[in-house]
């Protein structure tokens, strides 16, 4: 992340935040941009440092709320590696790719001392995201702020999932009864990958209530399309 870009910083600590990342409840971008003016945090390392004390001085920020916002931020001291590879905000790593590139290399240690070679090589990763992922492993300021971040949270070691959809590629549009991140979660359990994004490669589209765009892509492109019910039976 680049300190000296105030709104390229605030826009990676928004999305090290966000649900497909470290999920960090209460932390939305007001909160973020507040800790940033008042100058509490210069990365996402830095989140896990503050203390309720540091936030009740804030406005926006009573007694409950910062406690409960301290308590969220110590729920993520544990992260999957996938998530942890979003939350990075590496150029063209994606939930999908992160996911990929977890399945192949199964480790942080193992993923930072990749060649260009066997990252290319990795089915989904196309030269510009291996590209992306080699240099940034070997960028000196992102390895000093990996070693910062790897000091406060620790991945949970990755045991690829086996199950009925396996090698199945989902993307869900418009509300469902259950939440969005708790559908990616059962998908991800029976062995499916989950994107954000429509493409030919993408297996179902789970549509809900209010859908987007990505429902006419998903017709033109001929990916089948699944009703929440036909999907909640599928995943049950």
């Amino acid at each position: 992340m680049n300190k000296y870009c105030p709104s390229r910083l605030a826009r990676g600590l928004h999305y090290f935040a966000s649900n497909s990342a470290f999920d960090i409840e209460g932390l939305g971008p007001q909160s973020i941009n507040l800790l940033l003016d008042e100058d509490l945090i210069q990365d996402s390392a830095d989140i896990f440092e503050l203390k309720e004390g540091d936030l009740i001085l804030l406005e926006r920020f009573g007694k409950k709320s910062a406690k409960n916002l301290i308590n969220a931020i110590q729920f993520r001291r544990v992260i999957s590696l996938p998530r942890f590879l979003i939350g990075l905000g590496i150029l063209h790593i994606g939930e999908r790719t992160a996911q990929d590139l977890s399945e192949q290399f199964g480790s942080i240690d193992n993923l930072r001392r990749a060649s260009f070679d066997n990252l290319e090589k990795i089915d989904n990763i196309g030269p510009k995201a291996a590209k992306s992922v080699y240099e940034w492993f070997r960028d000196e300021n992102n390895k000093k702020f990996l070693n910062k971040l790897l000091k406060q949270v620790k991945i949970k070691k990755y045991r690829p999932q086996t199950g009925k959809l396996h090698g199945k590629l989902f993307v869900i549009t418009g509300s469902l009864s259950i939440s969005r991140e708790e559908a990616k979660l059962k998908i991800q359990s029976l062995g499916g990958k989950t994107s954000e994004s429509i493409s030919k490669e993408v297996d179902y589209l789970v549509v809900g209530e209010e859908p987007g765009s990505k429902l006419a892509k998903a017709q033109k492109l001929g990916i089948k399309i699944l009703e929440e019910k036909e999907f909640l039976e599928m995943i049950l």
